[in-house]
């Protein structure tokens, strides 16, 4: 028997196990309903410790990198108000070099401006990331302590919940235990 053959045999004999055992899984769960809870993600990054520290980190590089960018600007204003004065008294050679100069500094501006861009991108998704690891932790400690069987995300633009009751919504106790487990996530700035 080739590997190939080997690999379909065991396939086989594992779906055949799990074919059988599901019809007592199910028995097991017959006539109970999945208990079901919310959380509104959007709400916890929102409210959370964590969350309003990585937002904070993020605003903060941000106006670090506008306050540079606003330099190299006012920079290149001024280098564009200077040739154009020398438009006249220089010659034609010369001034192309120069405006060809400029251009290239006025690429590497947007390049530098788009890497900024990247960066702050970079560093939010690893700050997300941070609390979405510890958040998991909460969500399976919660769910096996009270019984749930199924957490679903709510708030989200993303989220196919449009409208539940309160009770469903375990919110604020996640807020609670991530400000308890992960009070701050440091991020730092992330290297162009």
């Amino acid at each position: 028997m080739t590997d190939l053959g080997k690999l379909y045999a065991v396939c086989a004999i594992v779906g055949a196990m799990l074919i059988a055992s599901a019809p007592q899984a199910i028995a097991q769960n017959a006539g109970k309903a999945p208990v079901i809870a919310l959380v509104n993600y959007t709400s916890v990054l929102q409210e959370s410790k964590a969350g309003k520290s990585v937002n904070d980190q993020i605003v903060k590089q941000r106006e670090t990198y506008l306050a540079e960018i606003k330099k190299v600007t006012a920079a290149l204003e001024k280098e564009a108000k200077e040739l154009e004065q020398q438009q006249s008294v220089l010659a034609q050679d010369v001034l192309e070099g120069k405006i060809t100069e400029f251009r290239r500094k006025q690429l590497q501006a947007k390049q530098t401006e788009n890497g900024y861009r990247r960066s702050l991108d970079q560093m939010q998704a690893n700050g997300l990331r941070a609390i979405e690891v510890e958040l998991d932790k909460i969500l399976q400690a919660i769910a096996l302590e009270r019984g749930i069987d199924i957490v679903m995300k709510a708030g989200a633009p993303n989220s196919l919940i449009l409208k539940a009751r309160e009770e469903f919504f375990i919110t604020d106790d996640v807020i609670k235990a991530l400000d308890k487990k992960l009070p701050k996530v440091t991020i730092p700035p992330v290297a162009q």
